[in-house]
C-alpha cells in the first residue's frame, strides 16, 4: 500500500503524521548506532561444535 493510496482526508493525515515522526525518531537514534555493541565471534569454530552437542529436544 502506498500512502497516495489512502483516500480517507483524516486516515491520510494520521498516517503521514506517524511516517514523519517514525522518520524522525530514526533520525534521533542516528547518533547512537556508532555505540551499539556489536557481536563478535570467535574464529576457531568453537562455537559451532557446542552448537552440535547439544540435544535437539
Amino acid at each position: 500500500m502506498h500512502l497516495n493510496d489512502v483516500k480517507d482526508p483524516q486516515l491520510h493525515a494520521l498516517y503521514e503524521e506517524t511516517i514523519h515522526s517514525l522518520e524522525q525518531n530514526l533520525h534521533e537514534l542516528m547518533k547512537y548506532y556508532p555505540n551499539a555493541p556489536t557481536a563478535t565471534r570467535n574464529n576457531t569454530g568453537a562455537e559451532l561444535r557446542l552448537l552440535k552437542q547439544l540435544p535437539l529436544n
